[in-house]
């Protein structure tokens, strides 16, 4: 049987890659024998919301146009408007530039909330990777249901228990520093917790974004907040999994998310987690870790601390995250993908 040519553009794997770069290497990695994928960069991870619009839709379809494909498949941002020889599929993450502008640099919410809903109405088929972004589809965009498959990303085995870090013990976070996580409430958790007399260092992971005036401004007028606060900005995989390992509680007080990658790295690795009780990440993490309504600061730092004191909850949590995980793969995430590629090309 001759093997089903998927064009995917693989630009988000390139430069800085944040969590649709790992779903894209993570599919390509574990696809099965019945599928070639024909690599297509029309961009790359570290292009500004125009200019990546601009290559999905100038470059993407020539480049397309050109390979010996059977499907498209671009698996974030826009689906190119101009490619028409083929089918196409457009993996959409979520819907935050329509839900939460205001969390978005003007330029590119007017990008989003412009172009986005007319690009994803264009594809042939919809993968999204929680059933609430699927929701967000169905309610914002009237995307008919029959239209759209769920496919959950998953979480390397790399991801892994490792030693607790205990001199100092720290706190951790990961994810690209903006608005919409709420990098400022950490900082806030972090000086209860030195107002209660813990020990612990709050280490941050992930690309400085956009928005940090306040976020600057916290951090200069709290010199003691500074001095247990690490930055670390991007680090490479291995680095990012040995902070996992070391990390006694991971944080993630995030206003909206499409799936919520980190916090299930975070659980594989054996940390307990505290994330905000909204849109996908109640879904991803279950009865697995703590969940609150990220907008009640006070009760952020009362159960953090509450938590980093109690051992019993902490192992409980930990031995909750650990079997959760079992529940997503790469290898399942493929499975699903690969169904839907067969589907859209009639070839149940």
């Amino acid at each position: 049987m001759a093997k089903i040519r998927i064009g995917l553009e693989i630009g988000v794997t390139q430069g800085k890659a944040s969590g649709v770069g790992v779903y894209v290497s993570e599919l390509m990695r574990h696809f099965s024998d019945e599928i070639e994928v024909v690599p297509l960069k029309a961009s790359n991870a570290d292009l500004s919301t125009p200019k990546r619009f601009l290559a999905d839709q100038l470059l993407l379809p020539r480049l397309a146009s050109k390979a010996r494909i059977d499907l498209l498949h671009q698996p974030a941002f826009s689906c190119p408007l101009l490619y028409k020889k083929t089918p196409k599929i457009l993996t959409v993450h979520d819907l935050i530039p329509l839900i939460l502008p205001e969390n978005f640099k003007p330029v590119s919410a007017f990008f989003w909330r412009s172009l986005l809903p007319y690009s994803i109405k264009k594809a042939d088929f919809i993968i999204t990777v929680s059933f609430a972004s699927k929701k967000d589809l169905m309610t914002y965009l009237q995307i008919p249901e029959e239209k759209i498959a769920v496919t959950y990303l998953g979480v390397d085995e790399r991801f892994k228990p490792g030693k607790i870090v205990k001199n100092p013990p720290y706190i951790l976070f990961v994810s690209t520093l903006e608005p919409r996580k709420q990098p400022l409430l950490l900082l806030k958790v972090l000086k209860g917790l030195i107002e209660a007399g813990l020990p612990h260092r709050l280490k941050i992971v992930g690309k400085r974004g956009w928005a940090m005036e306040k976020f600057d401004a916290y951090l200069k007028d709290h010199p003691e907040v500074l001095a247990r606060t690490d930055l670390l900005d991007y680090v490479d995989e291995k680095e990012k999994i040995s902070l996992y390992q070391g990390a006694e509680l991971f944080l993630f007080p995030s206003l909206y998310e499409g799936f919520g990658l980190p916090p299930l790295e975070a659980m594989a690795c054996g940390v307990p987690v505290v994330a905000s009780a909204v849109a996908s990440l109640p879904e991803v993490i279950g009865d697995a870790g703590l969940l609150l309504p990220p907008k009640d600061e006070r009760l952020w730092v009362k159960r953090v601390i509450k938590l980093l004191k109690s051992e019993g909850e902490k192992r409980f949590l930990r031995e909750r995250g650990l079997k959760r995980v079992k529940l997503f793969s790469w290898q399942k995430c493929a499975q699903a993908t690969e169904a839907v590629y067969k589907k859209v090309l009639g070839m149940r």
